[in-house]
């Protein structure tokens, strides 16, 4: 028994249709039904469409497996968390960084000397690292949506 017949038969029967009942919902005799169901002959592309809206299905679901169907990928998108971290990350890391050595290296920082004019600087390289974190979340996105497709060519 083929593919196409084998499905037809099963989707028949798990729709609790007879033979002859769905041979006369598609206006054929019930040979007919029979010898797609054994292989003996194919319906058309017209006929298969009748077949899937008679019997609730879609007209893959005749013709294709369902081990031969393609899994839907899940597309899983990249979480916003490294973006909110990575100011907060570099603020704490210069704040305590600053505590612990700034006093060793206060001679070659200016001496005590209230230096506010590098506050921008600080806030730049802050942004910076965040326009970074985000950039990259977003290439890794696309590269998880498109990129990385296993070989499909859709």
């Amino acid at each position: 028994m083929n593919t196409v017949g084998r499905h037809i038969r099963s989707f028949r029967k798990k729709q609790a249709i007879s033979q002859e009942g769905m041979a006369a919902e598609l206006c054929v005799t019930r040979q007919t039904v029979s010898n797609w169901e054994t292989g003996k002959a194919f319906p058309d592309i017209e006929m298969l469409k009748r077949i899937a809206t008679t019997l609730d299905i879609s007209v893959n679901d005749i013709i294709y497996d369902a081990t031969e169907k393609k899994p839907k990928r899940i597309i899983k998108t990249v979480s916003a968390w490294p973006i909110l971290a990575t100011p907060v990350a570099f603020f704490f890391l210069y704040f305590f960084g600053m505590l612990i050595y700034g006093p060793l290296f206060e001679r070659t920082f200016g001496g005590g000397v209230a230096e506010t004019f590098l506050y921008p600087i600080y806030f730049g390289q802050i942004l910076l690292a965040t326009i970074m974190a985000l950039c990259t979340c977003i290439v890794v996105d696309e590269i998880r949506r498109y990129g990385a497709r296993d070989g499909d060519d859709e």
